[in-house]
């Protein structure tokens, strides 16, 4: 038997699909695509929530379990923003946020307050937010750099917060004299403190 192909419909069909593959190949080349990423190990989560509060139990054991609590991304489940953004204006290249660029996590209490008591009241002890902290000016994908933490705690200070900074494998050059990273009234209230309430 002899089968004759038409050529014409051959032809058009080979180019449609060349077509579509280039596409395809220029979509996933271009930046900011994933290309089959290799799936990044997640740490478990092993420590529960809510912590106890600092004052409860100290701040120096406080902060080990609040430590490993982000390191491990047990707060990575909260309500978060929906992008990386800037804390302040830029000017002439140079960045005049409060913080580098952030993305900020509300534990259920904070986020509570904030969308169903409309900012009314108080945040109730225990509530923690997160801040995600990248370098500036703030662009998706960028690599986290540092987290700043604030964790509700009345009894422990008059301002009723513990302030905590922490970064990646970040251990001080000389903890029994440095500056601490965490704690009740730390230099995070420079700022803070410009705060009406809560």
């Amino acid at each position: 038997m002899n089968f004759r192909v038409p050529l014409r419909p051959l032809i058009v069909t080979v180019l449609a699909v060349l077509a579509g593959m280039a596409v395809i190949s220029a979509i996933e080349s271009t930046p900011g695509h994933a290309q089959n990423p290799s799936p990044t190990p997640v740490k478990r989560c092993e420590i529960s929530f809510p912590l106890p509060n600092p004052s409860d139990i100290g701040t120096r054991k406080f902060e080990q379990l609040l430590y490993a609590f982000i390191d491990q991304g047990c707060y990575r489940s909260w309500v978060a923003d929906s992008q990386i953004r800037n804390t302040g204006p830029f000017l002439n290249g140079t960045s005049f946020g409060t913080h580098n660029a952030v993305k900020v996590f509300y534990s259920p209490e904070v986020w509570d307050w904030l969308k169903h008591k409309d900012r009314q009241g108080e945040i109730p002890d225990g509530a923690i937010i997160v801040k995600e902290m990248f370098p500036s000016p703030a662009k998706e994908g960028s690599k986290l750099s540092a987290w700043t933490i604030m964790v509700k705690d009345k009894k422990g200070s008059y301002d009723g917060w513990y302030w905590s900074f922490h970064a990646p494998g970040y251990k001080p050059d000389n903890p029994d004299i440095d500056y601490p990273d965490s704690g009740f009234g730390l230099y995070c209230l420079r700022c803070h403190a410009s705060a009406e309430k809560e």
